[in-house]
């Protein structure tokens, strides 16, 4: 009868544990072409807005999903919430540069173990990501509003929404 008891209980703590969980995930339509060729427009992706509260630490190559500071909101002349969705290339307290089409962390090439189109980005930096802070890039990067066109260039750790989970591709 104890083992039943406590199988029942590890039952409903699990069942109680998922339900959390769903209630964390955001479902997205793309609508742009930023994060291509990972999220195409029209495809579907699922945000854990849990993510990272659960003792996760943001890592490079994530797909996050984060909000503008009031500072870079003021600073492209926008209001409300507005939230956009990149890929962490650069993490706190490392030195990040974009130099003949290359990406360097701390002066070292980034191998990037994912599609994106490169074509015509312009170099950039260097500059030094403060700690609890993160250098996003879209995929898509010469049609992409990401770190590079910020203003500070990073996103703040309290800013991150959650973490990309799953891409649905669109039907079309």
């Amino acid at each position: 009868m104890r083992r039943f008891s406590f199988s029942v209980m590890l039952l409903l703590g699990c069942i109680a544990a998922n339900c959390t969980s769903a209630q964390n995930i955001k479902k997205i339509r793309a609508d742009d072409i930023t994060m291509s060729p990972a999220i195409k427009d029209g495809d579907e992706f699922h945000i854990d807005t849990g993510f990272y509260r659960r003792g996760k630490g943001v890592e490079r190559f994530d797909i996050i999903s984060f909000r503008l500071s009031e500072e870079q909101k003021h600073d492209r002349g926008l209001s409300g919430e507005l939230f956009y969705t990149k890929r962490v290339i650069g993490l706190p307290n490392e030195r990040f540069q974009i130099k003949d089409g290359k990406v360097l962390i701390n002066n070292s090439v980034l191998e990037e173990p994912f599609e994106q189109e490169m074509r015509e980005v312009d170099d950039f930096g260097p500059i030094n990501i403060p700690d609890n802070e993160y250098f996003v890039l879209g995929d898509n990067r010469p049609n992409s509003f990401d770190s590079r066109l910020l203003k500070p260039h990073t996103v703040k750790g309290g800013d991150v929404l959650g973490k990309v989970v799953q891409i649905v591709p669109s039907k079309n």
